[in-house]
């Protein structure tokens, strides 16, 4: 289950489609903590946050975002980084996502 929330004034990128897509897609309800993922935008800032419910919910994200090809710069960090646990960017030869 999810939970997703655009930042205020930030680019929403062409890819966010996919990514909506993505969320939309997971229809298994589950339990567990709650786990944020951060989505930068074309520009480098972070335009959406979404938030997971429970491991599965947070495994099935993060791989399926990596699928469409953007890059989890947390993916090795056990602690997170400002709040998030998956802090996902377009990496420049992915720059024309669309």
């Amino acid at each position: 289950m999810f939970e997703s929330k655009y930042v205020d004034g930030e680019t929403i990128p062409p890819f966010d489609d996919a990514v909506s897509t993505i969320i939309s897609s997971y229809k298994i309800e589950g339990g567990g903590n709650t786990m944020c993922i951060a989505i930068e935008n074309l520009e480098g800032k972070i335009y959406r946050v979404i938030k997971s419910i429970g491991l599965g919910a947070y495994m099935y994200a993060t791989s399926s975002l990596h699928d469409i090809g953007l890059k989890d710069i947390l993916a090795k960090s056990i602690d997170g980084k400002n709040g998030y646990d998956g802090w996902f960017v377009v990496v420049s030869s992915n720059r024309g996502l669309d």
